[in-house]
């Protein structure tokens, strides 16, 4: 006698099972999860990794990309049956920190002179910074500017905080500061060299060597002791101005030929007559000094038409 079907043999159904490695550290993290179950081989497998990602893998790998606790749930299933896992805050991720670096314009100057340093940590977004200087003074600005007025080599430390905590940098004699030891060299600019009366000037130091004070003479008894500065010269003549200027280590002095003339168009009159000498008008003559020939041709040329007038 035959009994189809009569023995039925079925797979043990299986009880789930699972590790991860590692289950804490900062994100990005990646965690390897190895099915351990018990019974007979599965054929199937889900997993949930708590921040809305699944795998049908057997064993897979899986990279949080963010803070949190992270409850994991793996459902193994053979034909015996099916069975599930739920390991409750099983992943813990923290917030990493920053890698912390800086920059700065310069290193080297001659005092006082200013910095401006520029935060470059890597990272997740920092919510605080403090800056020491190394000459006693301090920043909670990101990219902060700073003068440095004492000689020395100074170190220079950047602490950045985040979610994760802080982490810092230190640069040892980062910024070079020093004094000149040198008297200044004067010199200057001035916005025109000639012109007629009334003549309002300008005029701009160029000094070089760091002059910490300056003393102009204008030519005509009249000074000043700001670093640029204008004057107006109200009268014709040849004014030499001078410039002084000093520091700590010495003095130094520059000077420049200023030419003003007084603009006549004629001996009295508003015109020349056709037979008499031919006068140059205001304007041409404004043109000739400021422009074509210089002042003191210009005066010169005056004199002449003047002596050439008063013969006739």
């Amino acid at each position: 006698m035959t009994k189809t079907n009569y023995i039925n043999v079925t797979a043990i159904p299986p009880t789930a099972n699972f590790t991860g490695t590692p289950t804490t550290g900062n994100y990005p993290l990646l965690v390897t999860f190895t099915d351990s179950s018990t019974g007979d081989a599965g054929t199937v497998w889900n997993w949930s990794f708590g921040d809305g990602i699944y795998s049908a893998l057997q064993n897979p790998t899986h990279s949080y990309t963010t803070v949190g606790s992270f409850t994991v749930t793996m459902i193994v299933n053979n034909s015996g049956g099916s069975d599930t896992k739920t390991r409750v805050n099983y992943i813990n991720t923290t917030t990493p920190l920053n890698v912390v670096d800086f920059t700065s314009n310069v290193t080297f100057g001659y005092i006082p002179f200013n910095v401006q340093f520029n935060d470059t940590s890597t990272g997740p977004a920092a919510s605080a910074w403090n800056w020491s200087f190394g000459d006693g003074n301090y920043s909670a600005v990101q990219d902060p500017v700073h003068e440095y007025n004492v000689i020395g080599l100074f170190t220079v430390t950047l602490t950045v905080q985040n979610d994760g905590g802080i982490n810092q940098t230190i640069k040892v004699a980062y910024i070079n500061s020093t004094a000149l030891v040198s008297a200044p060299v004067s010199s200057f600019i001035m916005n025109t060299s000639s012109g007629p009366a009334p003549l309002g000037v300008s005029f701009n130091d160029t000094s070089i060597f760091v002059p910490t004070t300056w003393n102009w003479s204008f030519g005509d008894g009249n000074y000043s002791a700001v670093q640029n500065t204008s004057h107006l010269y109200p009268n014709e003549g040849v004014y030499i101005i001078k410039l002084n200027v000093s520091n700590a280590f010495g003095f130094n002095t520059s000077q420049q030929t200023l030419y003003v003339i007084n603009i006549t168009t004629g001996g009295g009159g508003s015109s020349s007559s056709a037979s008499g000498p031919v006068w140059i008008d205001a304007n041409t003559l404004l043109s000739f000094a400021t422009i074509t020939i210089p002042a003191v041709l210009i005066m010169v040329y005056l004199l002449v038409t003047n002596r050439r007038r008063e013969d006739e």
